[in-house]
């Protein structure tokens, strides 16, 4: 009788462990070095061709080991190169500049290596969401078994989260604020949801830039208590997450899980779940709830796993992996490839094969993050902007695929039309204010005109050409789809955060400036005005970019609202011109 009470408790308290059985493997290749041996010489143009052959020849460099680029600027490159040869080339004198061949690629085309093996992110239209600029900073609560996030006595953080930020964790297991991994599974849910992507180590994550929230709820052995994630539920609500993962569950109902997850719900926070790896009809709980966004799992080919729960109200499916087939070909198994602790032995790093619904529900999650930082805040209309344009499975029922296979590249392009043209009604609105305001009494000569040039102002400054771009064209000159404010990251490369400086009149006070003395271009400036102030406004009721030198999201918001009446007044000056 008592052994059957522990195997009903361990039931009860989550199958978070049930996914690391016999589901994992090691993942280990050489790291390609970033040159390959070669390097490029450019040496001193004082130097003759028949000179440096010499040298080459006395360092003992056959012909065939280099390669001319132009012998007029004495640029090579020159390939098989040790560090002592290194050394004795920068000794020589003759050089002016000397660097490794650096591979490069295709924007839009993650550089980390084992990116070629994530056939999961290509499911889920990855390719073409990394092309849609990032939103606001989201935190998404990872309510697990912890992650590898710190150095902590024994803990250590992955080479691969290594840059991610994290806010406000906590171990509800100790009780303390090292909410560390000591099993895997939660840093390999949090790889997928944020593993650091295009920065040429490992492997990419779906939304790279939102801040993660270890809370720590299973042990070691992957089980934990249902008060523990109930209280997990709710300080992740209380202290600014706006999507939940949780890759965990059992059987059975519980009144006190299902009070803290509508309590999170009413909060405002996105919930998503893995519906279970009973291989049946029956959802686990929390999954089951309605509040809950569940998740089956689906393989390469689409198709529901073998071990995937499902059932009524499931929400959609995503990639989970099935370690039994190789169906893209690539020589592993179709697992969701990450980088995380080693199961078997958690003192050790690696990039580990998983498969499971639990893998299945941070794909959903950080999608669902990707939703919340372009202003689809409240957790219905993500769970509808994500079914809604989910793909359809031939043939599948709703119960075991819900609405569909994910598309994260679809849900974003649909939540972005949506910000835009909401940004661009709020420009209209500004504009024709004004219009209205400067033009009152005024002689015909004297008002300030809406033709052409007042549109293309006023898009750019509020949104860009956005609807252009689907367009391989304008995905080549891309600040034509996008606000003026965003500019900065295209020229000098999105971050964690956002210049201030961008984010103000000082796009407005510039234009205005180059444009003045002509005086035809006044409606353009107008135009150009109401649109940045749209989009300011826009930004300082909706999440929040993270402004840099600024702190806290209330200043943050103060700034973008002075900014954008500052622009108001700045399209005022600019109609005087016309006088």
């Amino acid at each position: 009788m008592k052994r059957a009470f522990v195997v009903l408790i361990l039931a009860f308290t989550g199958f978070a462990a049930a996914d690391q059985i016999g589901d994992y493997s090691r993942f280990e290749y050489a790291t390609p070095g970033p040159d390959n041996g070669e390097i490029l010489v450019d040496f001193r143009n004082e130097e003759t061709a028949e000179q440096i052959v010499s040298l080459f020849g006395t360092l003992g460099i056959a012909s065939d080991r280099y390669a001319w680029f132009s012998q007029d600027e004495k640029w090579l490159r020159l390939k098989g190169v040790t560090s002592q040869l290194l050394s004795r080339l920068k000794g020589t004198g003759d050089i002016e500049g000397i660097e490794p061949n650096y591979y490069m690629s295709a924007f839009s085309v993650p550089n980390d290596p084992y990116y070629k093996y994530q056939w999961h992110l290509d499911l889920i239209g990855m390719k073409e969401a990394w092309d849609y600029p990032a939103g606001a900073p989201v935190i998404v609560a990872v309510i697990d078994t912890g992650i590898a996030y710190e150095q902590f006595h024994d803990s250590f953080p992955v080479e691969d989260l290594g840059g991610s930020q994290f806010v406000k964790p906590y171990n509800f297991v100790a009780g303390n604020g090292h909410a560390n991994d000591d099993h895997g599974h939660g840093t390999h849910v949090a790889g997928t949801i944020a593993q650091l992507t295009n920065n040429g180590v490992g492997v990419a994550g779906v939304a790279p830039r939102v801040k993660l929230m270890p809370l720590k709820v299973l042990n070691s052995s992957g089980y934990g208590t249902i008060s523990d994630i109930a209280a997990a539920i709710r300080y992740a609500a209380d202290n600014g997450a706006s999507v939940i993962n949780m890759s965990l569950g059992g059987p059975f109902p519980s009144f006190i899980l299902h009070k803290a997850i509508k309590y999170a719900h009413n909060k405002g926070v996105t919930i998503v779940c893995a519906a279970g790896n009973s291989g049946s009809s029956r959802m686990g709980y929390p999954a089951n709830y309605p509040e809950c966004l569940s998740v089956s799992a689906v393989r390469f080919d689409r198709k529901l796993t073998w071990y995937s729960s499902y059932g009524k109200g499931l929400t959609i499916a995503a990639p989970g992996g099935d370690m039994n087939v190789d169906q893209n070909g690539d020589g592993l198994m179709d697992g969701v490839l990450q980088n995380t602790l080693n199961p078997q032995d958690p003192s050790q790093q690696g990039y580990f094969l998983f498969q499971g619904t639990s893998m299945a529900a941070p794909h959903v999650a950080a999608a669902a993050a990707l939703l919340v930082s372009h202003g689809i805040g409240d957790p219905d209309r993500v769970k509808q902007y994500l079914q809604e344009t989910a793909d359809p499975v031939e043939g599948g029922s709703t119960e075991r695929y819900g609405a569909g296979v994910l598309n994260t590249h679809r849900a974003l392009r649909s939540a972005f039309f949506f910000r835009n043209t909401k940004i661009v009604l709020l420009a209209f609105a500004i504009l024709i204010a004004l219009l209205s305001a400067l033009n009152r009494g005024k002689l015909r000569a004297e008002k300030v005109p809406f033709h052409a040039f007042s549109i293309i102002g006023l898009l750019l400054g509020a949104t860009g050409f956005f609807f252009l771009g689907k367009f391989p064209f304008f995905r080549e000159i891309s600040y034509l789809t996008h606000p003026a404010a965003e500019w900065s990251g295209i020229f000098w490369g999105a971050g964690p955060s956002v210049s201030p400086l961008f984010y103000s009149v000082l796009p407005v006070f510039a234009v205005t400036l180059v444009l003045y003395p002509w005086k035809r271009m006044a409606a353009f400036s107008v135009a150009f005005a109401a649109g940045v102030s749209a989009f300011l406004f826009f930004q300082a009721f909706s999440p929040a970019m993270d402004l840099s030198f600024i702190p806290g999201q209330l200043l943050e918001s103060v700034w973008l609202i002075a900014n954008a009446l500052l622009c108001i007044g700045f399209a005022a000056a600019a109609a005087f011109r016309l006088r």
